[in-house]
Order: structure tokens, then C-alpha cells, then sequence
């Protein structure tokens, strides 16, 4: 389950980060500055810390999955394909964390370059190459929680079977039939979720691990 600190977007000037006080006039996040996060103090004691954390649901059952095939054929051509998919689940985006922090010797994302720091548009914080004074990487809060709905290509596969003239040609009885094919497996992947695979594992934490491989064969189908 998630238990994370409301984010409220991203202050664009000094006077939002001067505003955002308690009704005796004591600023919630004294340390931050135009491009930071705005944290929600849940608790209203003026303190952005774990006391503000909200359930934000939980990540080991969708609202459903799905999966269908497709398949045709065309005298010796065939062509089947499986998808399969997730709808109504959230991931704990940590690569995100990792990679646009610049804390901790991780390599930097592109998508840094697309930061507050270089995009005063954007709704990326700034990055926290010396120190994170504000808490946009080092808090737990749901900037990091991202739809993790995703629709794969599991496999796809096209054939084609020699007709029986030709397989006449080589086996005179005509009790051999030949296939060509090509397989390949997760081949495509259709999700809004923006690390390297939305299949994150049981525990919804995505810490960087390697996704599903792709994978290519060709083979020939010797039947007799």
C-alpha cells in the first residue's frame, strides 16, 4: 500500500512559496524556493514530514486484467498474435527518484534537461545536484506515483506452409509438410508509464529492474 505526501503541483513564484503559511503567518516549507514541490501538510502542524503521509491505494490488484488473440489466415500464410493487459494499477516510479535527482552518483535522465531549472513551464522541481533542501527527491510523496496501466504484444507469429505442389518436390510421397515462421515475444508495449516497464514487480516499487526481454526467432516446422 502507499503511503505517500500529497503533492500540490510546483511553486512559480517567490510570493506562492511566501503564501503557503500557517494562519499565524509561519511559512510549511521555509526552505523552498520558485521550482519546488508544494507538499500538502495533511496534519496541519506547519511541518512537511511523514506525519502528513496519505493512503494512496496499493498496487497488487488491478481492476482487471486482460488478454485476447488474434489470428488469420490466407492459403499458407498465417498470422497469430497475443496481447495481454493491465487496467487500474499505480507503480512507485523509484528510477524516476534516481535518475532526475543527481543525487547519489545516479546518471541524470534527459528528462532533466526538461527540469524548472532549464523549463520555468515545467512540471518537473528542480533538480538537487548539490543538496535537496526542500525534499522534492528525499520525500515520499506520490510525484513519484504513475498509472502503470499498460497493453503488450506478448507474441506474435507468422507462418507460412509450403503448398502441397512443392512439398511435393521434395518428398514425392507427399506426406511431409514443411512451416517457416518467425516468432517474437514482447515485441510492444503501450502504457503512459515512464521507466522502463510498468510490470514492476509484486511489491509496486520500482527500483530500475530490467524489463522483459524482446525476443526474435525463426525456425522451419518438418512434419511427416
Amino acid at each position: 500500500s502507499y503511503y505517500l505526501i500529497h503533492s500540490l503541483g510546483i511553486f512559480r513564484s517567490q510570493g506562492e512559496v511566501d503564501g503557503y503559511v500557517l494562519n499565524n503567518g509561519t511559512k510549511i516549507q521555509p526552505n523552498a524556493k520558485p521550482g519546488d514541490l508544494k507538499f500538502e501538510d495533511f496534519n496541519k502542524d506547519g511541518i512537511i514530514n511523514d506525519g502528513d503521509r496519505q493512503y494512496m491505494g496499493a498496487y497488487d490488484v488491478p481492476d482487471f486484467s486482460y488478454g485476447f488473440n488474434l489470428g488469420a489466415a490466407w492459403k499458407g500464410l498465417s498470422v497469430n498474435a497475443f496481447f495481454q493487459g493491465v487496467y487500474g494499477v499505480n507503480a512507485f516510479n523509484g528510477v524516476k527518484a534516481m535518475t532526475l535527482s543527481g543525487l547519489k552518483g545516479w546518471n541524470l535522465s534527459t528528462d532533466a534537461l526538461d527540469s524548472y531549472n532549464y523549463n520555468p513551464n515545467s512540471n518537473t522541481p528542480n533538480l538537487a545536484m548539490a543538496a535537496d533542501a526542500n525534499g522534492n527527491f528525499s520525500k515520499v510523496s506520490d510525484f513519484f506515483l504513475e498509472k502503470a496501466d499498460y497493453l503488450r504484444l506478448k507474441s506474435l507469429n507468422i507462418g507460412y506452409t509450403l503448398s502441397p505442389s512443392l512439398s511435393k518436390r521434395i518428398d514425392p510421397t507427399g506426406k511431409m509438410k514443411i512451416k517457416f515462421y518467425i516468432n517474437g515475444e514482447n515485441l510492444l508495449t503501450f502504457t503512459k508509464y515512464s521507466a522502463f516497464d510498468p510490470e514492476v514487480g509484486n511489491l509496486g516499487v520500482d527500483g530500475g529492474r530490467f524489463p522483459v526481454s524482446k525476443m526474435t526467432s525463426i525456425g522451419i516446422n518438418v512434419t511427416f
